[in-house]
């Protein structure tokens, strides 16, 4: 790891990795390290921390801390020591990894003592790199935000409330009419069911006043030949009466069934009908609770992802916005300066 100023002017840590590239900006460096090597009778940690860097770029963090640890024994006030711990305590081999981590500077002991300790040459190196979290969070923060919107109108919600209101809405009124025309109906049922009613009342009577005409008749002890032959006469008038009634009745029926089949087929119709709008109706509903559900797990993901952001975690905010997440990364190194 060397400390380099690129042409761009930004201090920064070198890698193997960069390939001899400044990681903000892209560009090829020459020759503009700069030299922060000890000398005697401490030169041996120059050797120590190219063996903690290689620990490092090949990703033996223990190996590594074992080596900062002892080598922090002998100068604990050497910032790049500190900020080699704190790479190795986020598993990171790079200055530019850590900023794909996550929030995770401000209050981490090693952090505070790098910037504690950071002389001059490395203070530009640290707050280039805390000034670069903080606006990549800045930017993460309102990426999200712009993302739940676009899942949200993905769903229709700016579209879709009003279609739905209108369907129902239309749907409402022709269940009210039909609901009307179910109202006629049955009363030309109930009026038909009367007028038939008092027609076989009317004839049940007159067969009652013959039952107890004859009964009373019946019941006389003596009846003299005249009076035999005028009950005779009077039973036979009265069937004959009665016969014809009931011929009545029945052929005034048979006339005004096909009128009451067909009110029973068109109550029928209709009620089937206002079933299909009201199933209709409870479709639109099911809908609308299917948006709502989408709409408040968008908004518990969305929050669960800005509430990482606060606290340090990109995990869900990388979820959410993908690739846009790169990208982020990348316009804020091209443009972070201090």
């Amino acid at each position: 790891m060397k400390i380099v100023i690129c042409n761009c002017m930004r201090t920064i840590h070198l890698f193997p990795h960069d390939k001899g590239k400044c990681p903000f900006c892209c560009e090829e460096i020459k020759d503009q390290c700069i030299d922060n090597s000890f000398s005697v009778p401490l030169g041996f940690i120059n050797d120590k921390l190219s063996d903690i860097d290689v620990a490092i770029t090949l990703g033996e963090w223990n190996k590594a801390l074992s080596m900062i640890e002892e080598l922090m024994e002998w100068k604990p006030d050497f910032s790049e020591l500190h900020w080699r711990k704190l790479l190795v305590s986020l598993k990171c081999k790079s200055d530019i990894e850590i900023l794909s981590k996550g929030k995770v500077l401000e209050n981490n002991p090693s952090f505070q003592n790098t910037i504690r300790y950071a002389d001059e040459i490395h203070k530009p190196i640290y707050a280039l790199i805390k000034k670069a979290e903080d606006e990549i969070v800045n930017l993460l923060e309102k990426e999200i935000i712009t993302q739940e919107s676009v899942d949200k109108v993905s769903l229709g919600v700016k579209s879709k409330p009003n279609e739905f209101q209108n369907e129902i809405a239309k749907l409402e009124e022709l269940v009210s009419k039909e609901i009307k025309a179910l109202d006629e109906v049955e009363k030309k049922l109930r009026e038909f069911i009367i007028d038939y009613d008092k027609s076989v009342s009317s004839f049940k009577q007159k067969l009652t006043e013959i039952a107890n005409k004859i009964k009373t008749t019946s019941e006389q002890r003596e009846l003299t030949t005249e009076r035999k032959n005028d009950l005779e006469n009077y039973l036979s008038q009265h069937k004959k009466l009665n016969d014809d009634e009931l011929v009545k009745i029945k052929d005034e029926y048979d006339k005004s069934l096909p009128v009451f089949k067909k009110l029973q087929d068109e109550q029928t119709k209709i009620s089937n009908t206002i079933q299909s709008y009201v199933s209709q109706i409870d479709q639109i509903n099911e809908k609308i609770k299917d948006m709502v559900y989408q709409i408040e797990k968008i908004s518990q993901e969305y929050d669960a992802a800005f509430n990482g952001l606060r606290n340090g975690d990109y995990h869900f905010a990388k979820l959410k916005i993908k690739l846009r997440f790169d990208e982020i990364l990348c316009d804020t190194f091209k443009t972070v300066t201090i």
